[in-house]
């Protein structure tokens, strides 16, 4: 298998960056590792507080905690941020594929690794 290849599946079926390490580019790789950590982590923390505040709104109304009504309000309480995040993840994960991809086809038709 290609590098080009092997990379591009690296950063898109295991995790945004590892094919950028993979191919020597650590800084790189990292970067996309770390961006798309911090990120998933910002949208879930987001996604949760809000789950935790129907909770708490149901607990203090005396409501019985219905699983089903927490999920409802948390997709129709969805802010833009949370959806800007979960977006801009999305296209991070594509641009970490397609840039292995290159700069893996650069390395096998250059035959130069990375800062070389």
């Amino acid at each position: 298998m290609k590098k080009s290849m092997k990379a591009a599946l690296l950063s898109g079926l295991v995790f945004p960056g590892v094919g950028q390490v993979y191919l020597g580019q650590r800084r790189r790789g990292w970067a996309f590792i770390v961006s798309v950590i911090l990120l998933f982590v910002t949208v879930v923390i987001r996604i949760t507080m809000h789950a935790y505040r129907e909770i708490a709104a149901a607990a203090a109304n005396g409501v019985a905690i219905d699983i089903t009504a927490i999920q409802k309000a948390v997709a129709a309480g969805s802010d833009t941020v949370t959806t800007a995040g979960l977006a801009l993840l999305v296209l991070i994960w594509l641009a970490a594929i397609i840039d292995a991809c290159m700069a893996g086809e650069r390395l096998e038709n250059t035959g130069v690794g990375p800062g070389g």
